[in-house]
């Protein structure tokens, strides 16, 4: 099986937030699946993420969207333009899964209209509280972007992180129970090698208040 991933959100602000430690997990997994699969990673010049495609196995080859640009231009545009470069890639390459990024989906439509798409829906916060989220005209803009995203992906297959908010699409969208599959969220290995009563004696030299 061929399959496409694009990174572009490793190359924006997006890699210090949570689309980009996702897209970097799933990566590192796949890394170490050493799987016979052949996998096409795109990417455009800008910001390469040196040390990931450093690791890369050799099933993983990297195409180049063949466009650079600084960071003036408004960021919609940036995704606009960089998608269509990408889409030259994958008539190119014709993988049998594109996978995307929900940033960049949200702004673009899919590549093609008529494919199964399954979406990953971490919460559903922002359509249950519109009045915190949608209070200017740029964020109902995007309010209603998002809702008809949410729209088009309920017609396929959806991947959600917590059985709660599973039980909030079967309830508010009545949907079909057998189409809604829960994937908890992994743990970095990392947090299991902090020895805690070490690191307190260590790093705690002043009193804490714990807030969570």
């Amino acid at each position: 099986m061929r399959i496409a991933i694009n990174i572009f959100p490793l190359q924006t602000q997006s890699r210090y937030r949570g689309i980009g430690a996702h897209i970097k997990g799933i990566l590192r997994g796949l890394y170490e699946l050493n799987t016979k699969h052949e996998f096409i990673l795109i990417c455009s010049k800008d910001n390469i993420p040196q040390e990931l495609l450093r690791e890369k196995p050799e099933n993983f080859a990297v195409e180049y969207v063949d466009f650079s640009f600084g960071g003036y231009f408004d960021i919609i545009y940036n995704w606009l333009i960089k998608r269509k470069f990408a889409e030259k890639i994958i008539s190119k390459t014709n993988p049998d899964v594109y996978f995307d990024s929900s940033f960049a989906e949200m702004w673009c439509p899919p590549l093609n209209p008529e494919s199964r798409t399954v979406t990953w829906i971490y919460d559903l916060i922002f359509f249950k509280f519109p009045e915190y989220h949608a209070k200017n005209l740029k964020q109902k803009i995007k309010h209603l972007l998002w809702h008809k995203k949410l729209t088009n992906a309920l017609k396929n297959y959806i991947i959600t992180s917590s059985n709660f908010v599973k039980r909030e699409l079967l309830t508010d969208y009545d949907l079909d129970d057998k189409k809604v599959f829960v994937v908890p969220l992994g743990v970095d290995q990392k947090f299991f090698e902090v020895n805690l009563d070490k690191a307190i004696e260590n790093d705690i030299k002043q009193k804490y208040i714990l807030y969570v």
